[in-house]
């Protein structure tokens, strides 16, 4: 262009304007006149064969359509295109990866929730009618929590006049459950945890687990497996562990009664449309600890040795006191002083941090570091479960050790 430029101007300093301007309408116009017609014939007379289609059609890959498709989808779809978009694999950028997600986001809107809106009866609810639609006429829902309201507290009340040694038979109750720990024969006091209640979020705390002892009429009955809880306000039997052990329940209007192999086991009636067991507790049962455990926990736990000297009693311990056991424990010493590594992969310090969320793009949930005590070289192998982690370090240490020719001597 600056050739060109330059060149104008010299002929401009050269020849007269007239004469330059000749020049330039000689070498620029063509002397045959255009004619439009002639090219439109030539332009629609142009033979088109279809079986040579794909000479003159390019080809457009999958992906370049997928992503002409998601951008033709409303902002309300964006998640869709983040799941296609984002996918760990590129080749699942496909249409027909986004026919797969538009199918599942229509059959998701054909079984969408059925709850009402203000004002508005969803016409696809199952649950009820539009006459009796709580969004369309709210003092019904008013009337029916009421009702509610008043039957939980007849309820509850019913409970309060409950005494203690009263059982009630509860079909829900996935335990048999007591507060009284005088009923116990035997409790494990290691045994603990929570159970939720129906009164929301409140949960109760597991004190031990055992067995208990009770009179029904002339006959002494054991119930295993029971929970003790001491801040529970009733005491309960669980239906479901009387299955369990054989037992079939026969509800009639006024009493039901419990067979155990046929055999009739205990029977009861209702009180305010509660089963309720009338079970008294055995006072004087015998306790679990020998004569022995007796005096050696009353004594303080003095030792059988000294027992045996002091009162002159031949006694001897069943089984260790788990009490003394415990305090007996000490901590062991710990090395003050440890000798550096006098050379690379002599001493490895490892760690296993995890679980780790969000996961990695391979899913990888857990990373083991290894640190090199020598050189403070640190290697972190991602693994997706903590099972990998005997196989993965094995497989390192034995690749380092081909290559240095011999094995660490400490890993902490």
């Amino acid at each position: 262009m600056p050739f060109y430029f330059l060149s104008c101007l010299i002929l401009l300093a050269c020849f007269p304007y007239v004469d330059l301007f000749s020049s330039i309408l000689r070498r620029f116009i063509s002397s045959e006149p255009s004619n439009c017609a002639r090219v439109y014939n030539q332009f629609s007379h142009i033979s088109f064969d279809i079986s040579n289609i794909e000479k003159f059609v390019t080809e457009i890959e999958e992906d370049i359509i997928t992503y002409d498709l998601l951008n033709r989808l409303p902002s309300s779809l964006d998640n869709i295109k983040q799941r296609i978009t984002h996918s760990p694999e590129g080749n699942e950028i496909k249409p027909e990866t986004l026919l797969h997600h538009l199918e599942i986001y229509l059959n998701e809107l054909r079984v969408e929730d059925q709850r009402c809106t203000a004002s508005t009866h969803n016409p696809n609810s199952k649950t009820h009618t539009k006459d009796k639609c709580w969004a369309i006429y709210p003092e019904k829902c008013g009337a029916f929590l009421k009702k509610r309201d008043e039957s939980q507290v007849s309820y509850f009340s019913t409970l309060s006049s409950l005494s203690t040694p009263v059982f009630i038979l509860d079909s829900g109750s996935s335990s048999h459950m007591v507060s009284d720990q005088n009923l116990f024969t035997n409790l494990d006091e290691s045994k603990d945890g929570v159970i939720n209640t129906s009164c929301g979020l409140s949960t109760l705390k597991i004190k031990g687990k055992g067995s208990i002892k009770l009179k029904f009429k002339d006959q002494t009955v054991v119930f295993h497996n029971v929970l003790f809880f001491p801040k529970i306000t009733i005491n309960v039997i669980s239906v479901r562990h009387l299955l369990f052990e054989q037992c079939q329940i026969n509800f009639d209007i006024n009493h039901f009664t419990i067979l155990k192999n046929e055999v009739p086991f205990l029977d009861g009636h209702y009180e305010n449309n509660l089963p309720i067991l009338k079970l008294k507790p055995i006072v004087h049962h015998s306790s679990h600890l020998s004569s022995a455990e007796i005096l050696h926990k009353s004594l303080g736990h003095v030792s059988f040795c000294r027992l045996r000297q002091k009162l002159g009693i031949p006694i001897k311990a069943s089984e260790t006191c788990k009490s003394c056991a415990v305090v007996k424990i000490t901590k062991a010493s710990f090395k003050h002083q440890t000798s550096p590594a006098g050379k690379p992969f002599e001493e490895l310090h490892l760690d296993l941090i995890g679980p780790i969320s969000p996961l990695s793009h391979k899913q990888h949930k857990y990373i083991l570091t290894i640190v090199d005590g020598y050189t403070r070289f640190v290697a972190a192998i991602p693994l997706t479960t903590k099972s990998e982690v005997f196989s993965t370090l094995s497989r390192a240490i034995e690749i380092e050790a081909k290559r240095l020719g011999y094995y660490p001597s400490f890993a902490f």
